[in-house]
């Protein structure tokens, strides 16, 4: 995977953390693997945001 994105933000978003969607039990692991290899990250929960002035 590419997790450099457009250099915006210095996270990785996990959109549909612990909602009701098909991806959300991937995202449980997404979220291990980030933990693991100390990449910084951010979880969204379904109808969230995140506002970057």
């Amino acid at each position: 995977m590419i997790w450099e994105g457009l250099g915006i933000i210095d996270y990785v978003i996990v959109p549909h953390y612990k909602s009701d969607h098909p991806e959300s039990e991937i995202m449980e692991e997404v979220v291990e693997y980030l933990i693991e290899n100390k990449i910084p990250y951010k979880t969204l929960r379904d109808g969230e945001v995140i506002i970057v002035e």
